[in-house]
């Protein structure tokens, strides 16, 4: 399941950034095969963070706030990958990432240390085990107070 397209990307953080992010050489040209790229490993960077805590894909079907935020955090990821991975790497280019992205990966990683929750999803359910209880069996104890008592 995609939680964001090339469209969204684009949308999200600018045709003009965009262009810039996926343009390996001239930084003018939008290049989609980058973008589709970034968005792929981007899903996945996402499902792996979030399948700490929730079942993954998560299904954005059920609530238009998570599918919001998904599509968000995604983006965010896929620019900043599309940066850290870009050949020139410049300061502005750097900047401007930054300031589209740098809230939703904090989210991100709070959402997977368990600091906040993905909005109309619920958890993981807990562990829960079937069978007896373990039980340890053997000899009766050899060294215990009792049998040790005198000893320095």
């Amino acid at each position: 399941m995609a939680y964001a397209t090339i469209a969204d990307l684009k949308a999200r953080i600018g045709v003009e950034l965009y262009a810039q992010l996926t343009d390996l050489e001239a930084l003018t040209t939008a290049d989609d095969t980058v973008g589709k790229a970034r968005l792929d490993d981007a899903h996945g960077f996402v499902n792996a963070k979030l399948g700490q805590r929730y079942k993954t894909p998560i299904d954005t079907t059920l609530d238009d706030d998570l599918a919001v935020t998904m599509k968000a955090m995604t983006c965010a990821v896929a620019a900043y990958d599309a940066y850290a991975l870009h050949p020139t790497r410049s300061k502005s280019l750097r900047e401007a990432v930054v300031a589209v992205t740098q809230r939703w990966l904090d989210l991100l990683e709070l959402i997977a240390a368990g600091r906040a929750a993905l909005p109309g999803s619920a958890k993981l359910p807990a562990p829960t085990s079937s069978g007896a209880d373990a039980a340890v069996v053997g000899e009766p104890k050899v060294f215990t107070n009792a049998s040790m008592k005198g000893w320095p």
